[in-house]
């Protein structure tokens, strides 16, 4: 009785599949959404720094250009207008203005705001949290702040910068309500704003930006990584399901010939001699032991192309992790795994050839046959370190039952191998 290959159960398969793929899922949605947050605090400090640059713009260069016109007396001593001399105001009117162009692009929407403990301008007044990232500011600790915050019932990604310190021009607006220009107290009053000195620092600037406007803009990467990954899994799937269809294949081979020769087995015993019988029974254990020498060598010749499917599948493994893995390389991977799919079909062709039933005398080539037969134990010759040649210029063609003369010829080159193996 041939021993039948254990059965892949395809459903149970398929939903540790299925789970796999949730849990791999799971762990990318994760590790995406923290790159995400790390590409968002560059961005959001990168558009911070340039904030500041346009700050320090207006006070350095702008702010000196005005005060010399005010003592040369071509503005008059109290002019203050907020668009050309207030950074706060010139770059959240800038902020204004890019909001409302990111409304009509896929850009996410900033929501900036300068907090200061001491604001000349009431919605500048820093709440509890924006007070005490100011303190640390302040007291040199950092040098940027980003976390994520919730307010409202949603998730922002909060980035924050200091401003630069009070310079001696900076005490003009901020150091006593009696210096400063009168059309600026009219504007904000003279409550708050002022007593500041030189080397302080006055206010820090802000960005929050909606966390799931963020990922909105990154989901059609997020949406191609998880179909790279599933496309892969059906992959890897489908592979299974071409070897379990194999097996099922050299299951019905077996049982077929289990049942040819036990037909063959009861019809020459009713026909038979005992001498006759004892011959047909030594014939079928000897092709039986053939049987098992050809199984033998199969499981050799699929010994390499199994370690080559498993290294194939190791490296698009790798690659899909270090995110190397491109379409380009996948279908590369693909065609290496299909040949060593198609080589392993074409050796159970073989086997089945080896094995057919068919006895018609025909003519053929000697030389195709023993090529054919080489093939068929070249694995396991190799594995026992036997190296032989072939060499044939003849083109001479016999008449008779092929499969029988391989049949002959595998006996002989099986009992050469047993004997020079017995030898060492």
């Amino acid at each position: 009785m041939l021993n039948k290959l254990p059965k892949l159960n395809l459903k149970i398969i398929a939903i540790l599949f299925f789970v796999f793929y949730i849990l791999i899922e799971y762990l990318s949605y994760n590790f995406f959404k923290q790159l995400i947050i790390d590409d968002a605090k560059r961005e959001t400090v990168s558009v911070l720094k340039t904030i500041n640059a346009i700050r320090n713009y207006v006070e350095n260069i702008q702010k000196p250009v005005i005060y010399k016109l005010k003592k040369e007396k071509k503005l008059y001593h109290n002019f203050f207008d907020p668009k050309i001399m207030s950074s706060s105001y010139i770059t959240r009117s800038i902020l204004e203005k890019y909001k409302k162009n990111s409304l009509s692009t896929q850009e996410p929407v900033y929501k900036y705001k300068l907090a200061a403990t001491n604001p000349l301008n009431p919605i500048n007044k820093a709440d509890k949290f924006e007070t005490k990232i100011l303190n640390k500011f302040r007291k040199n600790k950092i040098g940027e702040f980003s976390t994520i915050i919730n307010e409202d019932g949603k998730s922002y990604f909060f980035t924050a910068i200091p401003i630069e310190r009070n310079k001696k021009s900076c005490l003009t607006c901020h150091s006593k309500p009696n210096i400063a220009p009168k059309e600026m107290i009219k504007l904000y009053g003279s409550k708050s704003g002022f007593g500041e000195k030189i080397g302080d620092l006055r206010a820090m600037i802000s960005l929050k930006v909606p966390v799931e406007n963020i990922i909105k803009l990154h989901i059609k990467d997020f949406i191609f990584g998880s179909l790279t990954v599933l496309i892969v899994l059906i992959i890897f799937f489908i592979f299974i399901y071409l070897i379990h269809k194999k097996e099922k294949l050299l299951q019905d081979i077996n049982r077929n010939l289990e049942i040819q020769i036990k037909n063959e087995v009861s019809i020459n015993l009713a026909k038979q001699e005992e001498i006759y019988e004892k011959e047909r029974l030594l014939a079928h254990q000897n092709r039986l032991a053939s049987m098992g020498e050809m199984i033998c060598n199969i499981a050799h010749q699929w010994r390499q192309p199994l370690t080559q499917i498993s290294s194939i599948l190791m490296n698009i493994e790798f690659a899909f992790n270090k995110k190397n893995l491109t379409s380009k390389n996948l279908m590369e991977k693909i065609d290496e795994a299909d040949e060593q799919i198609t080589f392993m079909s074409n050796t159970i062709d073989d086997f089945r050839n080896f094995l057919s039933p068919n006895r018609n005398v025909v003519l053929f080539n000697p030389k195709k046959s023993i090529q054919e037969t080489l093939k068929i134990v070249d694995a396991q010759l190799k594995n026992n370190n036997i190296s032989y040649t072939f060499n044939s210029t003849n083109s001479l063609l016999f008449t008779g039952v092929e499969s029988e003369f391989i049949q002959v010829l595998f006996i002989l080159i099986n009992n050469a191998k047993d004997a020079m193996v017995r030898e060492g």
